[in-house]
């Protein structure tokens, strides 16, 4: 299956800031049930990446699945995660390696 091509944009502290779905719903060995990621970055620039990773949505298969439904993408969320982010300590106009930050989950 492949990824759907998703993108959106959104304004946070006066910064336009664009994200594009990175992956899907997966399983892998080493990490178990995953939620989608994102890429997001400051709209034409080539700035820091924050790599956006939300939490597996409801509850986690108890054995393997071939074949995971794919969510729909909610940009308030995505909103929300990325003044997170920010919060967390991702700086958007900073130069480095992308800076990975989970949304917990909300039973956490």
């Amino acid at each position: 299956m492949r990824n759907r091509s998703i993108s959106g944009k959104c304004t946070i502290d006066e910064m336009e800031m664009a994200w594009t779905l990175r992956s899907e719903l997966r399983w892998t060995p080493e990490y178990g049930y995953q939620g989608m990621t994102f890429s997001v970055r400051i709209a034409g620039e080539t700035w820091r990446e924050l790599v956006l990773e939300m939490p597996y949505p409801g509850e986690k298969p108890t054995g393997f699945v071939s074949v995971l439904e794919r969510p729909d993408v909610v940009p308030a969320k995505i909103e929300a995660g990325i003044r997170m982010a920010i919060e967390g300590g991702w700086k958007p106009l900073s130069r480095g390696r992308a800076f990975h930050f989970a949304i917990p989950d909300e039973e956490d």
